[in-house]
């Protein structure tokens, strides 16, 4: 399954980028209706669905390179 990072909304609509750098926009209506900008999609069995565990992992990872710039 590919995965998508809601990059951002725009009134009705999503604008998705991939772990391969595409960019997609859907209507913001087909996302669970609770999807917030920066949280991890996936597109399953028709239909769009929220991935926690991943967005988490992307979080921990982005905190955890953030951290190494400080430290420098």
């Amino acid at each position: 399954m590919n995965k998508w990072s809601i990059d951002r909304f725009e009134e009705h609509l999503a604008v998705l980028l991939s772990d391969t750098q595409e960019t997609r926009t859907v209507l913001r209506s087909v996302l669970p209706p609770e999807a917030k900008e920066g949280e991890i999609v996936g597109f399953s069995d028709g239909r769009w669905v929220l991935l926690p565990e991943e967005t988490e992992r992307l979080r921990r990872e982005l905190f955890s390179l953030q951290e190494s710039l400080f430290d420098e």
